[in-house]
């Protein structure tokens, strides 16, 4: 039996779903998205988000037609966990890691991404270290689908 994923699902005053298996997509501003079981996806667009995972979820930051800077905290960041970051790719943009930044008690890995003209993307994993980067906790890639580019991250455990 296939997933279904409802879109309409959270709190308005929370940003907390109120269901399972659920698509958060909050747009600009200053949000906190939080899922509470299932297969999710939560997308808190441009601005400061600050996203908690619950069951599976899939996290994205979408610099496509970015108007504006985005940084999401992500925590109950967990295994199969991942993060897709659109338009991202090391020939578009400056990408570093960083540890220990973000806001006080959900500090972590930090992804900077920055190219001329363009939006800076940054991406804070509570709770993380630039060790997991290379002890296979995390794994990195690079894609395509149907002319939009990604970058990919995977919690592996």
């Amino acid at each position: 039996m296939a997933d279904t994923y409802t879109s309409v699902v959270a709190d308005a005053s929370t940003g907390q779903a109120v269901t399972t298996s659920v698509f958060i997509h909050s747009g600009g501003g200053e949000d906190a998205l939080q899922a509470i079981g299932g297969i999710n996806v939560l997308d808190g667009g441009s601005g400061s988000n600050f996203l908690t995972g619950g069951g599976q979820t899939s996290f994205y930051l979408d610099d496509r037609a970015a108007a504006s800077d985005a940084w999401s905290t992500i925590t109950n960041f967990v295994k199969d966990d991942s993060v897709t970051v659109w338009d991202l790719t090391p020939q578009n943009f400056s990408i570093t890691w960083q540890g220990n930044q973000g806001v006080a008690n959900y500090t972590g890995l930090t992804l900077h991404a920055t190219a001329p003209g363009q939006p800076t993307v940054s991406l804070t994993l509570a709770g993380y270290s630039t060790a997991d980067l290379s002890n296979g906790r995390l794994s990195v890639s690079f894609g395509s689908v149907q002319g939009s580019n990604y970058m990919y991250l995977h919690a592996n455990s």
